[in-house]
């Protein structure tokens, strides 16, 4: 019996469906995921190119020790290789949900910050000045009096009032630049959480394709197998039959 080897095609398989597995939860691009993974039919290939390598160390195996098995269990090298397949298969469908979950949140969160930041924009805009009104006039005053007064009431009375009159005008207009910069980047942050949502979506997709070819990589493999036992299990009963008296 010889003892299988680590880090081969199948670990390598293995490999292939866990990077597609973490596209999907790290909400990876597209494109990103596809530069690491070359194309979609990296998944299948390494996995039919780790039955091979199994069914070829199990028959070397085979002949270095001068045994016979029976035909009739399968290759152990063939069951380790599908058994990590099949593992690693049944692990996308699972990450696949928590990727679709963690988007569907990520969309709910969308409306809240955004009617947050309306919110605090809402927060920050200025006061409505106060109404200004005239002294009252008294029913003494003369003709200069009342000219005098409506002219006081037009005008600032002293320079510091004026002073302090455009600073309050230049603090406004700065507060609302600053609400409009604040409902600004709380649009581009929503539009954000969308292309991520959209791009977490695609790599769903395509973990479920790769899980897919590795699903008919494995069944592949055992159809192999299985046409392999075929010819020692007739050679087997040939020579039962010879060494019958």
């Amino acid at each position: 019996m010889g003892q299988q080897k680590t880090g081969g095609p199948a670990d390598l398989a293995k490999g292939a469906v866990l990077q597609c597995v973490e596209a999907a939860t790290l909400g990876m691009p597209f494109e990103v995921w596809k530069t690491r993974m070359g194309n979609r039919g990296a998944a299948a290939a390494a996995a039919a190119a780790a039955a091979a390598a199994a069914n070829e160390t199990s028959e070397e195996a085979s002949s270095s020790s001068g045994s016979k098995r029976n035909p009739f269990y399968p290759q152990p090298g063939t069951t380790a290789a599908a058994a990590a397949l099949e593992a690693a298969a049944a692990a996308i469908p699972a990450a696949a949900a928590a990727a679709a979950a963690k988007a569907a949140a990520t969309k709910a969160a969308a409306p809240t910050a955004a009617a947050a930041a309306k919110a605090a924009t809402a927060a920050a805009a200025p006061p409505p000045p106060p109404a200004t009104s005239l002294p009252p006039k008294s029913a003494a005053a003369s003709e200069a009096g009342i000219a005098t007064a409506a002219a006081k009431g037009a005008a600032p009375a002293t320079p510091a009032a004026a002073t302090a009159a455009a600073t309050a005008t230049a603090t406004a207009a700065a507060t609302a630049a600053a609400a409009t910069t604040a409902t600004a980047a709380a649009a581009t942050t929503a539009g954000a959480i969308e292309t991520a949502a959209a791009a977490t979506t695609t790599a769903t997709a395509a973990a479920t394709a790769a899980a897919a070819a590795t699903t008919t990589a494995a069944a592949t493999a055992a159809a192999q197998q299985q046409q392999q036992q075929q010819p020692q299990q007739q050679q087997q009963q040939q020579q039962q039959r010879e060494n019958l008296p």
